[in-house]
C-alpha cells in the first residue's frame, strides 16, 4: 500500500472517530448500520493465521511445501465472494448517501477498501509467482506485503473501534 494511501487512511480515521464519538454521545445508536460496517471491516481484516502467517514463513526464508502453498492460496481465495461483498458494502458511492456517516468516515472506509483490493491483488501475484517451479521468493516484496497488511490491519482496528457502538455499550 502506498504512503499516500496510508496518510489518507490516518487522516480519515481521526475525523471519522471524532464524528462517531459525537454521534454516539447523542444517543443515536443505529446498530444495524454500524453492525454492518463492523462486520465488513472484520471480513477485510487479515487474520494472523491466514495468508499473513504464510508470508512470514516465506519472509524468514523457510521452504514452503508445494501442497501447503497451494492450500494456503486456496484458503485465501475461497472467501473471495465474502470479501467482494464486504468491499461493495463500504464503497464510497454507497456510503456517501448514508447521512448517519460523515464524509470523512466514508472516505476512511473507501481508503480501507482500496488498500484491501490492492493488497489482495499483490499477494495473489506474489504467491502465484513463488509457487512456480524453481522460483525463489522476493523477500523484499514479501516484507513490503507484510508491512502493508500490518498497516491496513491497524487502520481497520482503529476504524472498527470508532464505529463499533456495541463495544461501547458493554
Amino acid at each position: 500500500m502506498s504512503a499516500e494511501g496510508l496518510l489518507m487512511l490516518k487522516a480519515g480515521f481521526e475525523t471519522a472517530q471524532a464524528a462517531n464519538e459525537y454521534l454516539s454521545s447523542l444517543g443515536k445508536k443505529d446498530f444495524k448500520l454500524h453492525d454492518g460496517l463492523c462486520k465488513a471491516l472484520r471480513t477485510l481484516y487479515f487474520t494472523p493465521n491466514g495468508v499473513l502467517s504464510l508470508l512470514r514463513v516465506i519472509a524468514r526464508g523457510e521452504d514452503v511445501p508445494t501442497e501447503r502453498l497451494s492450500q494456503r492460496l486456496i484458503n485465501f481465495n475461497d472467501p473471495e465472494w465474502e470479501v467482494r461483498d464486504a468491499l461493495n458494502s463500504i464503497d464510497f458511492d454507497r456510503l456517501s448517501k448514508e447521512l448517519r456517516l460523515t464524509l470523512s468516515t466514508t472516505q476512511a472506509f473507501s481508503a480501507i477498501r482500496n488498500g484491501k483490493m490492492s493488497l489482495r491483488r499483490d499477494i495473489q501475484a506474489e504467491i502465484n509467482y513463488y509457487g512456480q517451479r524453481n522460483v525463489k521468493p522476493n523477500t523484499k516484496a514479501v516484507d513490503e506485503l507484510i508491512q502493508g497488511i500490518e498497516s491496513l490491519n491497524a487502520e481497520i482496528e482503529r476504524l472498527e473501534a470508532a464505529v463499533n457502538l456495541r463495544a461501547r455499550t458493554n
